[in-house]
């Protein structure tokens, strides 16, 4: 996925890619700064727009925005109230700055949604028993292991989980045979079919002998505490626990209790 960053100074500029970049792996940018806005020619696979709106010229922003027929601009803007015509642009969303990564986070998923055209508000709930909610309601697992294996990528942050690390983990108490793969597998399949049946099949990935997610497709309230967001901070604070229900959770539960120590000092 590429977007285009728009901007009086280059640094402005630069600054939100090296940030983004910070919070995501396979986003590219182009950037276009100062005097090339008038006359630069936007790349035709950017997928929306990152436009830094005060210092330009109301009607070069309609401009560049009007460009993305199919995708979503995001306004950067330290003005209180910030008014975009909507009769001039495809679609927008107005981030204030300045603003956190858990906002940026948010923003940018929103941005790529519409991009694919599939938006849906997913969110991962790690703190207390894990549950994966759809617009606001729950997923159901028909199968148990499917739901763990989930909440450990997520647990990995986009990292691969390899086979073997799953299912030393998922079946702790069964030797690495062809029988415990068989397992794996039938848990992959499963979790596959229950993602897909929920519209977000796109937010597990499964190559040979590994299996990851994608973290641009959801939110996640262990996420946002990593990030020193105040929702993410919440959460922890009224459950003061992480996957309560796994063993293998025990490292990042105390990892979490010792940042959260931390913070309070």
């Amino acid at each position: 996925m590429k977007f285009l960053v728009v901007a009086k100074a280059e640094e402005d500029a630069l600054s939100l890619c090296e940030r983004i970049n910070g919070l995501f792996k396979d986003i590219g940018f182009y950037t276009v700064v100062a005097e090339e806005i008038s006359n630069a020619s936007f790349p035709s696979d950017c997928e929306g727009a990152l436009i830094f709106t005060d210092e330009l010229l109301i009607e070069t922003v309609y401009d560049i925005a009007g460009r993305f027929l199919h995708g979503m601009s995001l306004f950067l803007t330290r003005r209180d109230k910030l008014v975009i015509d909507t009769t001039k642009i495809h679609m927008g969303y107005i981030l204030h700055m300045p603003f956190n990564d858990e906002e940026l986070l948010e923003a940018i998923q929103i941005v790529y949604f519409v991009a694919k055209g599939s938006f849906r508000h997913v969110y991962a709930r790690m703190f207390g028993r894990f549950e994966l909610l759809v617009d606001g309601k729950p997923v159901h697992f028909s199968n148990r292991k499917a739901k763990e294996l989930l909440a450990l990528c997520i647990d990995h942050r986009g990292g691969e989980v390899s086979i073997e690390e799953a299912t030393d983990k998922l079946w702790e108490d069964k030797a690495y045979d062809q029988q415990v793969k068989n397992l794996y597998r039938k848990a992959v399949m499963s979790l596959h079919a229950t993602l897909k049946e929920a519209g977000i099949e796109g937010m597990f990935i499964n190559g040979r002998g590994y299996c990851c997610v994608d973290t641009k497709t959801f939110t996640c309230d262990y996420y946002s505490f990593l990030a020193g967001g105040s929702d993410g901070m919440k959460a922890y604070v009224h459950q003061r626990t992480y996957l309560f229900d796994y063993s293998w959770a025990e490292e990042t539960r105390s990892i979490c209790e010792e940042l959260y120590m931390k913070l309070e000092k």
